[in-house]
């Protein structure tokens, strides 16, 4: 983080852009506003150094080449929307409730990062408002996915300022690398369940599950239920089939 902000103070003494090489790459810094939104508008494919979170990133959102994610912009447009951004109004108060209470305890002492603060906080309220799950990171600093993704950012961080390890090929061989794939595996797995857990709330809200074949409500018929409700996210189940019945609008949960 101190290599960033000598360049970020190299960059604000030349009026706001300046250059380094970086390897065999020469790279051109902006810390202008203005400067930094021309760029931003007009040079939209990635370097290729965002490879380098490409194991916890994937492809998502504006990660993506533009092949990939202009065409998703249309559809992720309406998400952002303000009404819909509207409804998120109680989450980021909240949230920002949790901040300030966690700010209080540190204030008028000694300096301090405010780099975790703002990390769980960002984490409380992206998974709240996208994903609908209360991770309660501001109040747990020991919670395995904020750990995971510090030690994940922090490696990541290392290894770009590091030319020479860039190249997976020469990354694999390093003691560290078994550490950056579970820190990623974790992330990816908790994204992945996540992700499940909002599908199948959003199916279970609109819709009643019923067994494929009408059945009366016995023993046998409650178990299939059940197993459905479980092994959805697991596995097939028997070749087991299901019916969506459309809830009405005083019976949506």
């Amino acid at each position: 983080m101190d290599t960033f902000r000598l360049l970020a103070d190299e960059a604000y003494k030349r009026n706001g852009i300046t250059s380094f090489w970086f390897g065999n790459n020469l790279y051109v810094n902006v810390a202008d506003p203005f400067a930094a939104d021309k760029v931003m508008k007009t040079s939209l494919e990635k370097d290729e150094v965002m490879d380098l979170a490409r194991p916890l990133i994937g492809n998502g959102s504006i990660f993506a080449p533009v092949t990939i994610w202009r065409p998703r912009r249309k559809v992720l447009a309406p998400t952002f929307g303000q009404k819909t951004l509207n409804n998120f109004v109680k989450i980021f108060y909240k949230q920002s409730a949790i901040l300030a209470d966690q700010l209080q305890s540190v204030a008028g002492k000694e300096k301090f990062s405010i780099f975790n603060y703002v990390t769980t906080y960002s984490m409380d309220s992206i998974c709240e408002t996208t994903m609908g799950v209360n991770v309660n990171a501001q109040r747990n600093i020991n919670h395995p996915v904020l750990k995971a993704f510090n030690g994940f950012c922090q490696m990541s961080a290392a290894r770009f300022i590091r030319p020479w390890l860039h190249p997976p090929s020469v990354y694999k061989f390093m003691p560290k690398y078994s550490t950056y794939i579970e820190h990623s595996q974790l992330l990816n797995n908790f994204y992945a369940m996540m992700s499940m857990k909002t599908v199948i709330a959003t199916i279970i809200r609109n819709y009643r599950i019923l067994p494929a074949e009408d059945q009366e409500l016995n023993s046998c018929a409650s178990k299939a239920n059940v197993e459905v409700k479980y092994e959805i996210m697991m596995k097939h189940v028997d070749n087991f089939q299901i019916r969506l019945e459309k809830r009405s609008i005083n019976e949506c949960i």
